[in-house]
Formats: structure tokens, C-alpha cells, sequence
């Protein structure tokens, strides 16, 4: 094998009824010169055998083993055994929207010498529906879409963008020089990744093009993820508040204000069983914040500021709400007109 460009890690844990399907479209990208680094997680199915099975067939693919440390683990260790310029990801039971989806985020790096090109994605869901929205189009960021930007641009906008690993391309040398990894939580492993290559990065693309076909799946419960999500939610935050912690209040800031908003959002998802069940936890964390991290003049115009000060100084408050006018360019401001507008229209749609 010559010079690889591309490495595609993929952390793969009981994933026998997907991983065939999932390697086949790496495969079949039209950048031949690609490494396929399949981390398994310690499976208990016959991933492993799937992927030596392949392995036979194609030189390029590689199988790593390791004891079941979860997905941000098994990526960081396919990161430190990649010999490609480029580091890309993808989940065991995705594919890749077009063969020559890769090429596309290749042209984009090589064209703008970008450390992180991001692209967009669909989903497909459990009737075969494939379809999209504002995130995985990063809408936020559309106004720069195909241009050389950094964080400090447009913070506000940036965040918004969708935070998964697996619509991006990396340049391997950024990620090893800023020392960037992912996390080891049980879930909520990739966020901080992306937030950490986002304020690094001295020269981000992101682009429309179309990289993954993200697969929904329905089955376990829902509700029962979500509880278990929301300790290392908690985690996540702080792992990003250290590692923004030198930015300018200007741009740490938003950062955090979007890392409460996600505490706050997920545990206002929980059923009231797990609500009581994570509000001590909640009610610590929240005692221990400071607020200067995201704000007190934000605190008190907050979605969820009257369960904020419930919860941390024991008192209701009434939420001081914008002026409609004052929302509007409030919300434009972070998301973007086509975002803003389709998040208006749904609203409107739910209260008919």
C-alpha cells in the first residue's frame, strides 16, 4: 500500500447486522488511498469475525481490539494508530451518502488547507424515510459555507453547528499538535471534540456537502437513555468549560450558555422518575457554578431560568422575557435567518 491520505476509524461494539454494510461503503469511496481502522469495543457478536472476514478481501482494512471502554476510546485509539494525512470517522451502522462523498471534504481541505472541514448529513429512519434539518444541514453556519473562517468570526453561529465526528475531515498533524481527543464518558463523548477542534482550529470549511446517511434507530428506550445521559452531560460540561477557559469572555461565553442550555434540555426531557432521581446531582452542580461562566443578566432571561433558581438558591423568580423584536434578533443571531424561520414555522405549526 502507498501513501494513505484518508484514515476512516470506525469504533464498532455489537454491531454484526450493520458493520458488513458499513465497511462496503468505505470501500467503495472514490479515494483509493484509504485506510479502514475498525476499533472493536470489546464486542460480544460476531463483529470481529465480520471484520476479519473483510480484512481478507482488502488489505486496507485493519481490526483493533480492545476491552469494551466505549466509543470515544475506541476512536482515540484508531486516532493514535492512523497513518493518514486525514482522520475521519464513522459510526458501525452508517454509510457514507455517495461514493464520492470523501473526495468532496478532501477537495474542500487540500483547496482551503482547512484543519477541519465539516459537511452535512441526512437521516434515515425506521421506515426508510430520508430526509433533514437544520442541524445536519448546519444551518447556523451557512453563511460561510465554502470559506476559510475560525471560531472567533462567529461564535454564536459555529456552535449551532451539528457537533458529530462523523460528517468531518481532520487533518491528523492539527489533532495530534493540539493534543485533541475525545472524551472517555459513557456517552456524550464526541461533543467536547468538536468544541475543542472548533476553538483550535486556525482555519475551519464548512461546506453543503452531503457526507452520511445517519441510520435512527428505535429500539430500547428512549427514556431510559436519556437518564443515563445525564450524568456525563454534567461531565461535558465541565470538560469544555476547561477547555475554553482561556478564551475571550466574548467567545467563552456562548460556549457555555449552549453547555447549560443542554444540561437544562436534557433534564427537562426525563420522565418525573428520572427527574427525581438526577435533581440532587443537578442541584450540586448547579450550586457549584459560576456564574460568570454563561452570565447573571443571561441567567435571568434563561429558557429554564425559573428551574435554575428553584433548584439552586431554593426560590422562584418570574423569567424576564425579551421584547418579541429583541427575541427575534436574538435568535437570528445565533441560528441564522434559514434557521430562525424554520424553527418559527414549526412552533407555529405545533400551537394549530
Amino acid at each position: 500500500m502507498g501513501e494513505i491520505i484518508i484514515s476512516v476509524i470506525v469504533p464498532v461494539y455489537n454491531a454484526q447486522e450493520h458493520i458488513t454494510r458499513c465497511i462496503d461503503s468505505i470501500l467503495s469511496q472514490t479515494v483509493s488511498a484509504l485506510e479502514v481502522i475498525c476499533v472493536d469495543d470489546g464486542s460480544a457478536d460476531n463483529s470481529a469475525a465480520l471484520i476479519e472476514q473483510a480484512a481478507l478481501r482488502d488489505s486496507r482494512i485493519r481490526l483493533i481490539k480492545q476491552e469494551n471502554l466505549h466509543a470515544g476510546e475506541a476512536r482515540n485509539n484508531g486516532i493514535g494508530n492512523a497513518n493518514g494525512k486525514y482522520i475521519a470517522f464513522l459510526d458501525a451502522d452508517d454509510i457514507y451518502y455517495t461514493d464520492g462523498a470523501l473526495e468532496l471534504l478532501l477537495r474542500k481541505a487540500g483547496k482551503t488547507g482547512a484543519d477541519m472541514v465539516k459537511g452535512s448529513f441526512r437521516y434515515l429512519d425506521e421506515n426508510g424515510r430520508v430526509f433533514s434539518d437544520c442541524f445536519s444541514r448546519n444551518s447556523s453556519a451557512g453563511f460561510s459555507h465554502n470559506k476559510t473562517v475560525r471560531f472567533c468570526d462567529r461564535p454564536e453561529r459555529f456552535i449551532h453547528a451539528a457537533d458529530v465526528p462523523w460528517n468531518g475531515l481532520y487533518r491528523k498533524a492539527f489533532l495530534d499538535e493540539e493534543n485533541i481527543r475525545f472524551n472517555n464518558l459513557l456517552c456524550v463523548n464526541d461533543h467536547s471534540f468538536y468544541i475543542n477542534c472548533l476553538v483550535k482550529a486556525k482555519k475551519i470549511c464548512f461546506t453543503s456537502v452531503c457526507t452520511v446517511l445517519y441510520t435512527i434507530h428505535r429500539e430500547g428506550s428512549l427514556v431510559s437513555r436519556k437518564t443515563e445521559r445525564f450524568m456525563p452531560q454534567i461531565s461535558s460540561y465541565r470538560i469544555v468549560r476547561d477547555i475554553c477557559r482561556e478564551l475571550p469572555r466574548e467567545q467563552f461565553q456562548p460556549v457555555m450558555r449552549q453547555e447549560l442550555m443542554g444540561v437544562f434540555g436534557l433534564y427537562e426531557a426525563l420522565d418525573e422518575q428520572g427527574k427525581k432521581q438526577r435533581e440532587q446531582p443537578l442541584c450540586e452542580f448547579l450550586r457549584g457554578l459560576d456564574e460568570n461562566d454563561v452570565g447573571t443578566e443571561y441567567l435571568e432571561h434563561f429558557s429554564y431560568a425559573q428551574q435554575y433558581f428553584l433548584l439552586r438558591y431554593g426560590k422562584t423568580v418570574s423569567r424576564r422575557q425579551y421584547s418579541p423584536v429583541k427575541k427575534l434578533f436574538a435568535l437570528v443571531k445565533e441560528h441564522g435567518f434559514v434557521s430562525t424561520a424554520e424553527m418559527l414555522t414549526k412552533r407555529i405549526r405545533g400551537k394549530k
